[in-house]
């Protein structure tokens, strides 16, 4: 199994959002394809708590494929591609990170 885990940095505005509209937006769209995309197992997403003076990343999501295939068919997904083209405008940082795990 394959654990994808992505942290997302936010702009405060963007797309004429607020950064929670935004980050409310794509934990949403997430979730709806999580219900129509069957190869992707399990998603957990998970806002921060913020901290005045801290750098921190606004959020998280974690999501679990059967193998390495079935994420890359994800990247291709309609959907995911069309609320990557969302995220690109909206986020100011993202990182990632994808290993290998037992089981769920």
């Amino acid at each position: 199994m394959i654990k994808h885990i992505v942290l997302w940095k936010l702009h405060e505005h963007a797309e004429g959002n607020t950064k929670d509209k935004n980050m409310d937006y794509v934990m949403e769209e997430l979730w709806e394809i999580q219900k129509e995309f069957p190869l992707l197992r399990s998603l957990s997403i998970h806002k921060s708590i913020p901290q005045e003076g801290a750098h921190f990343w606004d959020f998280c999501l974690e999501m679990v494929f059967d193998n390495f295939d079935d994420l890359q068919k994800y990247q291709v997904y309609p959907r995911h591609k069309k609320l990557h083209e969302f995220a690109v405008k909206v986020r100011s940082d993202r990182a990632v990170v994808d290993y290998e795990i037992d089981s769920i």
